[in-house]
């Protein structure tokens, strides 16, 4: 925890517990893109990368097998 605080400075209107640390492995499963980039198809469902955090959208798409196999984490 950042200086040991449970509780954040800055708080959004109608929070008031105190702050849950994980790391971000926790939360999802990290890709290696260079590793595991997947077979890209013409529709299917949305694939977004690093390269697609500011607007979170793209024209790359991956077929739902794929999505459910292996790509089924949610923002």
């Amino acid at each position: 925890m950042v200086n040991e605080r449970k509780a954040p400075e800055i708080r959004f209107e109608g929070f008031t517990d105190e702050w849950d640390v994980n790391t971000l492995g926790e939360l999802a499963d990290v890709y290696d893109g260079t590793h595991q980039t997947p077979v890209y198809t013409d529709s299917g469902i949305m694939f977004l990368s690093v390269e697609n955090i500011k607007t979170l959208t793209s024209n790359k798409y991956i077929s739902v097998k794929a999505f459910n196999n292996t790509f089924n984490v949610y923002p």
